[in-house]
């Protein structure tokens, strides 16, 4: 009860940054915030010229293209890097790597090009199956709702990851021209915990951008 407990004051944490004051997010992306570093410097790896990312308004990190927001995050949840892939056009698939106390939650979007959420949950399927080729399904993971967004595919595997048991999970919906994705490791004795976590990152994504009714 207690780590429960402690995970949902990280999502109140979480949701609180997404909505919290221009002023706070000002203060936010000048210093390292108990050890996460700042938006500024998360960018600066990956896209020195600001072309593809920049500071968003409400604080941590937005992907200019598609508006996606990522929040630099709270106690047990820290936005550690920012990737853009190499393939494609420059800035058509990005994503916002989190660290967890036990795991990881990465937050992808992806411009979609014609590809549909079926298609993109069987090209992560096929992806986990060729780097962990004794992994097995299991039951699908929780899936977090919210008023005027359409629930997201979802699965989860069970693995073994340097001797570890863990599971993957994915969450992935359309939203406008974009597939956006939350992928998420953990442990499998905090599944329900990881999960509302990984949950409110995916609302947290889809709420920053102009999905469109069509994808809503």
């Amino acid at each position: 009860m207690k780590s429960s407990l402690q995970w949902l004051m990280r999502a109140a944490a979480v949701a609180a940054l997404v909505v919290g004051p221009p002023q706070a997010a000002a203060a936010r992306s000048e210093s390292v915030i108990g050890g996460t570093p700042t938006a500024k410097t998360l960018i600066a790896e990956v896209d020195p010229d600001f072309s593809i990312f920049r500071e968003a308004d409400q604080g941590g990190v937005m992907h200019q293209p598609s508006g996606m927001h990522c929040v630099l995050g709270a106690d047990g949840f820290r936005l550690t890097h920012l990737m853009v892939s190499p393939i494609g056009k420059r800035g058509d698939d990005v994503g916002c790597d989190y660290v967890t106390d036990d795991g990881k939650v990465s937050v992808f979007a992806t411009r979609a090009n014609g590809t549909t959420v079926d298609e993109t949950v069987q090209g992560v399927l096929a992806a986990i199956k060729m780097m962990h080729p004794t992994a097995s399904p299991t039951r699908n993971p929780a899936v977090a709702t919210y008023p005027g967004l359409a629930d997201p595919a979802a699965f989860s595997v069970r693995m073994n990851e340097q001797n570890r048991e863990l599971v993957r999970s994915a969450w992935i919906v359309k939203c406008g021209d974009w597939i956006v994705q939350v992928r998420a490791t953990y442990p499998d004795g905090v599944r329900d915990d990881r999960e509302v976590m990984a949950g409110l990152a995916l609302i947290a994504a889809r709420n920053s951008m102009d999905c469109g009714a069509a994808s809503k």
